[in-house]
């Protein structure tokens, strides 16, 4: 899965990537800032809960993916499956939608590892 992940992280704009297990616990995870990584499977794995339980409750269905948008930055959090989620760091430079249409192909792999 590092292999992955590797790939990913060099696309351009991205600076970071992990994927994360039930309960926050990182699988796999190549990130930049090392305090990034220490808080980052606790706080995604929160905010899925959050955010899957609201999408719910509007009935728009499972959560597939997010984008936030802060002045510092990005971050995409893809649902793999239920138990399984990703999360790419991106700069605040990057054009998001380039780096979406890669994800799909990230996205795809990691399932079919995770099948295996």
């Amino acid at each position: 899965m590092q292999d992955i992940i590797e790939k990913v992280n060099k696309t351009a704009g991205v600076r970071g990537t992990a994927i994360i297990g039930s309960g926050g616990l990182i699988i796999a995870a190549s990130v930049a800032d090392q305090d990034d990584n220490t808080i980052l499977g606790g706080v995604i794995s929160n905010l899925y809960s959050e955010l899957s339980s609201t999408l719910k409750k509007l009935k728009k269905g499972e959560l597939c993916r997010c984008v936030l948008s802060g002045t510092n930055g990005h971050a995409v959090l893809i649902a793999i499956n239920e138990n399984v989620l990703a999360v790419v760091l991106l700069r605040k430079d990057v054009n998001i939608g380039m780096v979406l249409v890669e994800l799909k192909d990230f996205a795809k792999e990691i399932a079919e590892k995770i099948q295996l």
